[in-house]
C-alpha cells in the first residue's frame, strides 16, 4: 500500500509538475515530507507578509487541511516520492 497527501479544503493531491500525484512507500516517508513542505512553506510565507499579509494565513490552512491518504483508485498519474529525490 502507498500514500498520498490530500489537501481537503480544496480537495487537491500534492503533486509534482501539477499532474502528477506523488506517491510514498510509508506513512513515516509521507509525515517527513509533509513536515518539510510545512517548515518551507511556512519560511517563504513569513517573508511575503509585507507584500499579502493573507498569504501566511492561507499556507497555514493548507498545512492544517492535510491528510495522508491511501493512494486512490483511479485513472490518475502518480510518480514515487523516491523518483522525484533521486
Amino acid at each position: 500500500m502507498t500514500y498520498v497527501l490530500r489537501e481537503r479544503t480544496q480537495n487537491r493531491y500534492y503533486c509534482k509538475d501539477h499532474n502528477k500525484i506523488i506517491e510514498f512507500d510509508t506513512i513515516d516517508e509521507a509525515r517527513n515530507f509533509l513536515s518539510q513542505f510545512e517548515q518551507v512553506a511556512m519560511t517563504l510565507a513569513i517573508r511575503q507578509i509585507m507584500i499579502n499579509p493573507s498569504f501566511l494565513q492561507e499556507v497555514q490552512q493548507v498545512c492544517q487541511s492535510t491528510t495522508i491518504d491511501d493512494k486512490p483508485e483511479c485513472q490518475c498519474v502518480f510518480i514515487n516520492y523516491k523518483d522525484i529525490v533521486k
